[in-house]
């Protein structure tokens, strides 16, 4: 048993792939307890409760967890083990935790009747229990990479309820075009401070362990505190348990929020004139916005940069069909977030880059008044940068002042944007499809005091979310997020695509074509030999373009579907802004009760129906 356990075994991964393969032979071995074989897996319970994300990454628990439903030998091995376990468990416990709460959490566990099996059948609860008042009552040190930039509102905003709670930050050396760090370094050191955050970065330009370690390490020394490590999903669950269900109203709550509001610099607008001068630029006059409820629909572009959920990406058919759907209920509308993406393989990029602007433009038409805005990005405008300082959490200023003004709502695709926007106590609706990879995270928050609500569609507004959506269905077990292979050569042979990207096919192509021009002028006669020479590089170069034509080329079955939201997703969305704003600081009182119509779009009105259909014809490009 002990020469299993060598010097090799060094990741998660090939633990527990030595600890599959002893286990399924431990019927046969009854010294599978020894204390080395029980040290290590100490160490891996450690590690589970610093980085224990989900039941599937606890794979090697499973064999062990079935055992405990057999009738033989194996039952009494896996009760023993787990017992032994536990209390070697305490003792490691005992060293970091002077206080030894955990100790006595684990002591009480190990009491409740029928131990033997319920700690194994119950492992991973248990893991989440032990996480959760670790990150509630102990020192903690949170861990994000640099990909995962819409974590870092709810990891920022649980570092402002916990003060005993630093961050760091790392860089994404596997997919360098994903990567945020330096943002998101700043990001946090705005919210919290520089003495709460590190960031470690390396000259070489990639993820160093030793760099990594040194930044945890450096920041417990400055602090002269020890610090669990916690993962970048603590910020979900420590704010969903601050935040408790059916809460909100309760002064603890109360509290929360207003420390989350000062954090974030909205609780007082210092600069509320020269917002106000920047918004009338922008929107008009805000009297005309009183008058009326806004919708701030939130669009995105993130996964044509390259990075995650380009299922959740902008439709601009949807954007228009949600538009016209809210003018036509007595809204206001303001289209806030990305710009549309432009690059070389955009067919007609004058009319993808004013697709915003033509919705704003026939509202305005149709109805003979402004009625919808584009705020698309404003924080890239000197006028903005001057005003904010070119802080990203100044950008919550703007939208505390129209929230503080008007009756206002948001509506976007799930992202950490819009976590944010709840957390600051606005009225938020996100939205994803059924079956979206990620989304049972973010159910700890529903009916919370938080006010994160879903709209579950039917399936997404764009094709490409849609053909990634059922392309989904058909596959059991998804493990990860999908990202259709055009769009990832595209991102690497288009500029302004992934946005930290060089295009690196086009960079192959360039340097094919010197290495070759090099060859070619270094050859001293004009003959037959430079002439053949000329011809196959020419055959080459056209190979290496035609091949990277072919990767790019989006899939015929992406075109097949429609894009624009389904007629019943459009429903949701209705009853949305039919809805009362709790959350509003100056409510309108009559909510919208447009004239309902029988049929299979239900209750929705006869003219936007006709709108709608008006506009599927006109906005019909990609």
């Amino acid at each position: 048993m002990e020469e299993a356990w060598g010097e090799d075994v060094v990741s998660k991964q090939s633990f527990r792939a030595q600890l599959f393969k002893i286990i399924r032979q431990a019927a046969e071995d009854e010294d599978l307890c020894t204390n080395t074989l029980l040290g290590t897996l100490v160490d891996l319970w450690l590690t589970d409760i610093m980085d224990g994300n989900s039941l599937d990454q606890m794979e090697w628990w499973a064999e062990l967890e079935s055992w405990g439903t057999r009738r033989d030998a194996r039952r009494q091995i896996a009760s023993d083990f787990v017992r032994d376990l536990l209390r070697i468990f305490e003792l490691k416990l005992e060293e970091h935790d002077t206080d030894s709460f955990l100790s006595r959490m684990l002591a009480q566990f190990e009491e409740d009747s029928d131990l033997r099996f319920r700690a194994i059948e119950g492992y991973y609860r248990f893991i989440q229990d032990v996480q959760h008042t670790i990150w509630a009552q102990l020192p903690v040190t949170c861990v994000i990479g640099g990909h995962a930039s819409g974590d870092m509102f709810g990891i920022g905003a649980s570092a402002l309820l916990k003060q005993n709670m630093n961050v760091v930050v790392h860089f994404k050396d596997d997919k360098p075009e994903q990567d945020h760090s330096a943002g998101m370094y700043s990001f946090f050191s705005e919210l919290l401070g520089r003495e709460r955050v590190r960031l470690a970065e390396t000259a070489r330009g990639c993820f160093d362990r030793t760099a990594f370690s040194n930044s945890v390490y450096e920041l417990m020394r400055s602090q002269r505190l020890f610090c669990w490590l916690a993962p970048y999903n603590m910020g979900t669950y420590f704010l969903s348990d601050r935040f408790q269900k059916e809460g909100g109203t309760n002064s603890s709550e109360l509290d929360n929020r207003d420390t989350i509001r000062r954090g974030f610099a909205v609780e007082k607008l210092r600069k509320q004139g020269a917002i106000l001068d920047f918004l009338h630029r922008r929107v008009g006059s805000l009297d005309s916005l009183k008058k009326r409820r806004v919708l701030i629909l939130w669009s995105r572009f993130t996964g044509k940069k390259g990075e995650y959920h380009p299922e959740h990406d902008t439709s601009f058919k949807g954007m228009a069909q949600m538009a016209w759907l809210a003018a036509e209920l007595g809204f206001c509308v303001i289209i806030a977030g990305d710009k549309p993406i432009l690059h070389e393989g955009v067919k007609d990029t004058f009319s993808r880059k004013y697709q915003y602007g033509d919705i704003c433009r026939s509202l305005e038409s149709y109805y003979g008044e402004p009625r919808c805005f584009d705020l698309t990005e404003f924080w890239t405008e000197p006028a903005w940068k001057e005003l904010s300082g070119g802080k990203r959490v100044a950008q919550y200023q703007l939208y505390e002042l129209l929230h503080r003004v008007c009756d206002v709502r948001h509506l976007g695709m799930r992202s950490g944007n819009m976590e944010a926007l709840a957390l600051l106590g606005y009225f938020v609706r996100y939205m994803e499809e059924d079956r979206s990879y990620g989304g049972e995270r973010m159910v700890a928050w529903h009916e919370t005091g938080i006010g994160y609500e879903r709209i579950l569609l039917i399936e997404p507004p764009t094709r490409v979310g849609k053909y990634i959506h059922y392309d989904r269905k058909l596959k059991v077990g998804v493990s990860q997020a999908s990202m259709p292979p055009y769009i990832t050569a595209r991102n690497n042979g288009f500029p302004n695509t992934a946005s930290r990207n060089k295009p690196r096919f086009s960079e192959q192509l360039q340097q094919f074509q010197a290495r070759q021009t090099e060859t070619f002028n270094s050859m001293h006669a004009m003959d037959s030999r430079r002439a053949t020479f000329q011809s196959d590089t020419q055959q080459e170069l056209t190979r290496l373009t035609q091949e990277l034509k072919e990767k790019m080329t989006k899939p015929s079955d992406v075109s097949k579907y429609e894009s624009g939201f389904t007629p019943e997703d459009l429903l949701q969305i209705r009853e949305f802004l039919c809805l009362t704003n709790p959350r509003a600081e100056n409510p309108l009182e009559e909510p919208p009760t447009p004239n309902p119509v029988e049929g299979r779009l239900g209750k929705l009105n006869l003219r936007q129906y006709k709108i709608l259909s008006a506009i599927r014809t006109l906005l019909q490009r990609k």
